[in-house]
């Protein structure tokens, strides 16, 4: 398996997933919402590699498409990027059925994702050990960029 494919799989078996479960799968300190779409664009970007690989079909495409549609739709109107929208919104509920039927279309099981090709920055609520490691981080960096004048 191809690792595109294997982002691609990983990217739709996240949204395809329960809102719990979608939860579960992600780092506390990112917007749960936003990381389930771009997790999915940055898979999305294969699309046509994939099709000239015989990966996907045109149809799988084309549902591909839909998705990237209804996340744009959201993005453009600035709705259902609340976390309790994961469970009520009637975007986010295409999204899941459609990634539902893509996998299945696939021959992929319905899991829960390892995102392993995914790389988080950001800081924990749970951990101030890295928050402070982190916060010293960017202030070194930003005294690089911008040096104080004494």
């Amino acid at each position: 398996m191809s690792r595109h494919y294997e982002i691609l799989v990983d990217a739709l078996r996240l949204a395809a997933a329960e809102p719990e479960t979608q939860i579960k799968s992600l780092p506390d300190f990112v917007h749960i919402p936003d990381e389930i779409a771009l997790n999915f664009d940055d898979a999305y970007i294969y699309k046509k590699e994939l099709l000239i690989e015989n990966r996907i079909s045109a149809e799988m495409a084309e549902l591909l498409d839909e998705i990237h549609k209804e996340s744009d739709f959201m993005s453009d109107n600035k709705v259902g990027w609340k976390i309790e929208d994961l469970s009520s919104s009637h975007h986010w509920k295409k999204i899941r059925e459609t990634a539902k039927k893509l996998l299945h279309m696939m021959g992929e099981e319905i899991q829960p994702p390892k995102l392993d090709w995914v790389s988080y920055y950001g800081v924990s609520d749970k951990s101030d050990k890295n928050k402070k490691a982190i916060t010293n981080f960017l202030k070194r960096i930003s005294n690089a960029i911008f040096p104080q004048k004494r």
